[in-house]
């Protein structure tokens, strides 16, 4: 938001601490050899990985512990289950569980 100068949203720090995952500069990815694309959309500059796409992968590991749904929408900081369903990405594995126990 601040451009990482500080402000009152990122507590005069310059980062912002989002579901436990924090905010990464670009640089950290790079010098772990971690290749993080840009789109350019109207006239601006886009990272891929972002504090939001780690919120998808979130959800979706937690698909996997057991607990109650309202936990879980309270980590990823929602409160409808159609949200935390929307955050949960489908994968094949978990797929055929279901169709092996039939």
């Amino acid at each position: 938001i601040c451009g990482g100068k500080g402000c009152g949203f990122c507590k005069h720090t310059g980062w912002v601490e989002i579901l436990g995952c924090g905010m990464v500069d670009p640089n950290v990815l790079e010098a772990c050899g971690i290749d993080n694309p840009t789109q350019e959309r109207d006239g601006k500059t886009f990272y891929t990985y972002t504090p939001h796409s780690c919120r998808h992968t979130f959800a979706t590991l937690m698909k996997r512990v057991k607990g109650a749904d309202k936990d879980k929408l309270e980590l990823i900081g929602h409160t409808s289950d159609d949200m935390l369903r929307y955050y949960q990405d489908v994968n094949y594995a978990d797929l055929r569980k279901i169709t092996d126990a039939l």
